[in-house]
């Protein structure tokens, strides 16, 4: 009878195993630039926008931040934080937020200075706006999310055009997420 040695593989290096970080997070509003344009026309007098924050095994914070005009004849906006998170305005694109309880102090906040519209279906009537997009590692396929919560995959490439040829279609998230995971 003759014996199969076993394969075992061999690693000249130790495996040092490190837990990840997860970091603590805020999320604002949305919409805040809206609610600031509105103050600083004087459509509304002042208003609420929330601002959240969030770590890992903690509970989550929810404040809310007060914006109205800060003077008479003033063109600068007041912002009175309370509920447990602090917000500061540095320039119309950079702020700062704090949620002390989490033990987050000066996360810097930017806005971006010009926003990507984009319409999947080629007409100009429906243009859908951009909140986040990631391009595959190939480069191939770029994915798209709307603020209206939708997903659009493209292609930047005839490659990428062809793989997603078959997959013109209203689907579920989870649909594309699995089609996006198998992309890249």
């Amino acid at each position: 009878m003759t014996k199969i040695a076993s394969c075992v593989p061999y690693y000249p290096f130790k495996s040092v195993m490190t837990a990840p970080t997860i970091l603590p997070y805020v999320a604002l509003q949305p919409d805040f630039a809206n609610v600031f344009a509105d103050v600083r026309d004087g459509t509304i007098l002042a208003e609420d926008i929330y601002l959240s924050g969030y770590r890992s095994e903690s509970p989550s914070v929810h404040g809310k931040v007060n914006v109205s005009m800060s003077s008479q004849g003033s063109q600068e906006l007041s912002l009175e934080a309370r509920d447990g998170v602090g917000l500061k305005r540095f320039d119309t694109h950079t702020f700062s937020a704090s949620v002390p309880a989490l033990g987050i102090a000066g996360a810097t906040l930017r806005v971006p200075k010009q926003t990507i519209s984009f319409n999947g279906e080629g007409s100009s009537v429906s243009v859908k706006r951009i909140s986040t997009f990631d391009v595959s590692p190939d480069t191939n396929l770029v994915a798209s999310g709307h603020l209206e919560g939708e997903v659009s995959l493209q292609g930047t490439s005839v490659a990428g055009a062809a793989a997603l040829a078959m997959k013109r279609q209203k689907v579920h998230l989870s649909t594309i997420l699995v089609s996006v995971t198998m992309c890249w």
